[in-house]
């Protein structure tokens, strides 16, 4: 019977991932993660939020999955499925935020933070007032850096779509 090595909450901490694949007896690394024989990785979710490493993350955990699709199992959280609604409520953003009834509402947080409509502001109210992850925003616009790609608010708002859309900003 395989061994099962487990990760859940990673939150964009890239650097705790590398410590996880380090000290774990199912993964090795050289180059890009994988999991070693007789071994099962399961990722429990909530790949998103807390810090300035999600795409690679998604990126290490969609190409361990790919490389060895019976010995990884990929798991979304609420993290990542709130992400799915970016596309659409970024041209038609929600008003009726009934499950925080300390938010802001949109012309409120305009006003507050004296930004003008657009995509980046509904991204940055959408992310501050519906998804309690307003420092999200940031830890993206941190990650492009890392990653040699333009971090203007623009392109911060597009790689949330293009993230969404399963296609990855540019260098």
């Amino acid at each position: 019977m395989p061994s099962v090595s487990f990760a859940t909450d990673i939150e964009g901490n890239f650097d705790w991932w590398r410590r996880f694949c380090d000290h774990s007896e199912a993964i090795d690394v050289q180059g890009f993660p994988f999991v070693k024989p007789g071994h099962i990785f399961v990722f429990g979710g909530d790949l998103f939020d807390r810090g300035p490493g999600d795409l690679r993350l998604g990126k290490e955990l969609v190409r361990m999955k790919d490389a060895q699709p019976g010995q990884v199992v990929l798991l979304m959280g609420n993290r990542d499925i709130s992400k799915m609604r970016l596309t659409s409520e970024l041209r038609h953003p929600r008003s009726d935020i009934f499950w925080r009834k300390d938010a802001l509402d949109y012309k409120e947080f305009l006003k507050k933070f004296g930004l003008h409509d657009g995509r980046v502001a509904r991204l940055k109210w959408l992310l501050a007032e519906t998804l309690g992850c307003g420092e999200t925003f940031e830890y993206r616009r941190q990650e492009l850096r890392v990653l040699g790609c333009s971090a203007g608010d623009e392109d911060v708002a597009a790689s949330f779509v293009c993230h969404v859309l399963s296609r990855f900003p540019r260098r």
